[in-house]
């Protein structure tokens, strides 16, 4: 059995000059192809690298209203920079559990092409706050729970959206101040929230930023 080697279709007549499907030349003979696996598809395993950890978390970002897991923090804005934070997160029952993370550095979104700032501890398990803004879906506050990054790559994380609706109080503002550095737009803002979820758990915050780069 032989296969044209530009479209991969089969062969009938093996004397055929050109193939009946695309028109390619076959010359004297028709050689066969080795098949291609097909593509993967939505929901089949991947290989990860940087590259693309990079883009998942930037999905994560402009998807911010679908769950998805792998946001790594420590890695993608591991160095601490001149950002200043006061203030901390306490969360208790479901579906976060119960802790209280005070963030230790920020860094501006401008590093993963969003406007808003990332909160985030010294250290890969340490968890992190995005406190954002999308031009469509309007302000977005999401957790990465401290602990839950699997070893030994730390990109499967437990991550929380906080809705809107959840909370007596959402305020998470962000704001440009008059200071580049590395061609990076430092950022202030503050994050504050007191919310229950339908699980029976909370989230209070009272977070401020500044300098973020």
């Amino acid at each position: 059995m032989a296969f044209c080697p530009g479209c991969g279709k089969e062969i009938v007549d093996t004397d055929a000059q050109f193939c009946g499907h695309c028109g390619r030349r076959l010359g004297v003979a028709s050689r066969p192809v080795e098949a291609r696996p097909e593509p993967l598809g939505p929901g089949a395993p991947r290989a990860s690298t940087p590259a693309k950890r990079g883009r998942r978390l930037l999905r994560i970002i402009l998807l911010a209203d679908i769950p998805i897991i792998a946001v790594v923090l420590f890695f993608v804005f591991q160095g601490k920079g001149c950002g200043h934070t006061e203030g901390s997160l306490v969360a208790q029952g479901q579906p976060i559990g119960d802790f209280t993370f005070t963030p230790t550095q920020c860094r501006s979104g401008q590093r993963m092409s969003f406007f808003g700032a990332v909160l985030v501890g010294d250290g890969p398990t340490d968890g992190g706050i995005l406190v954002g803004e999308d031009a469509v879906k309007g302000k977005f506050v999401k957790l990465e729970v401290p602990g839950s990054c699997k070893p030994p790559d730390y990109e499967v994380c437990t991550e929380v959206m906080v809705e809107r609706s959840y909370c007596s109080v959402y305020e998470a503002h962000v704001e440009n101040t008059n200071t580049t550095v590395n061609d990076v737009r430092l950022v202030d803002g503050h994050l504050k929230l007191d919310c229950k979820f339908p699980e029976g758990g909370s989230v209070k915050a009272d977070i401020k930023f500044e300098n973020c780069n």
